[in-house]
């Protein structure tokens, strides 16, 4: 069988073009044990539960309902996102707000 020199050009540009597609770095967040530890990114939600983070990366609480009352960056600078604004906190920096339902985290950035 005879593929014409377009077929053969196309199907090598389209190869070409899958294997170069330019790919987003990998989150290498994560979620971790709290412990004793003071170090670790640490979110209070509602007064009663805390989620902790290490490593660079970035992590979506869009797909939770997640109520934030405490953020502590421990060793890490942060910009965390809420009620689509953007905030950066530096690290050893604690904030917290006194009534629950306040900020709905959307997204955490460990720079």
């Amino acid at each position: 069988m005879k593929l014409s020199f377009k077929k053969v050009a196309a199907t090598a540009f389209l190869a070409a073009a899958l294997t170069t597609v330019v790919t987003t770095p990998a989150s290498a967040m994560d979620k971790v044990d709290c412990g004793n530890r003071t170090d670790f990114v640490r979110i209070t939600e509602n007064y009663n539960a805390d989620h902790c983070f290490a490593n660079a990366g970035s992590y979506d609480f869009r797909r939770e309902s997640f109520w934030a009352s405490k953020i502590s960056t421990g060793n890490n600078d942060i910009t965390w996102a809420a009620d689509g604004n953007y905030y950066d906190l530096a690290r050893w920096h604690v904030i917290t707000w006194p009534t629950v339902g306040t900020v709905k985290l959307q997204t955490l950035v460990i720079k």
